[in-house]
């Protein structure tokens, strides 16, 4: 079972790698395209990891890596990092709670994060496919 979490604010590079550690993994909610995006990139970054494909050696930076649809790591850390986000979209297989205001709604679709993350090929029927289009491309540019 998945936990998906949304929650304004932001938290430091320290308490995202601490929270990481624990298996909880937390980003920037602009790279997120809904609840389903966020569980589509968590299962190929642990699908990367299991058959030896992944490009980053740590799994919160490949589960970056997919979300932002960039193959350079830093690249996707900048987009996806949590320190200066407004809000952050948090995953894990195990059932957790931050000490800070949780809001669902920032999981969602919105143009605005498709703006952020700089997808220029929008399917107008259904813009949130977008982001998962996204994320195959960087799966494709090995």
């Amino acid at each position: 079972m998945m936990f998906v979490k949304g929650y304004r604010g932001s938290i430091t590079v320290e308490d995202a790698r601490k929270l990481a550690e624990e298996g909880v993994y937390a980003v920037n909610c602009m790279c997120v395209g809904g609840k389903e995006h966020l569980i589509h990139a968590y299962t190929l970054a642990k699908e990367n990891f299991k058959s030896g494909r992944n490009v980053a050696r740590n799994f919160h930076f490949e589960l970056m890596r997919i979300l932002s649809g960039r193959r350079q790591i830093k690249d996707a850390v900048a987009l996806c990092g949590t320190e200066q986000a407004s809000c952050i979209a948090v995953i894990s297989e195990k059932d957790f709670a931050l000490d800070m205001p949780q809001d669902d709604a920032v999981l969602d679709c919105a143009p605005e994060k498709i703006d952020y993350l700089g997808i220029t090929a929008v399917v107008q029927e259904k813009p949130c496919d977008a982001f998962f289009e996204n994320s195959a491309m960087v799966e494709l540019e090995r």
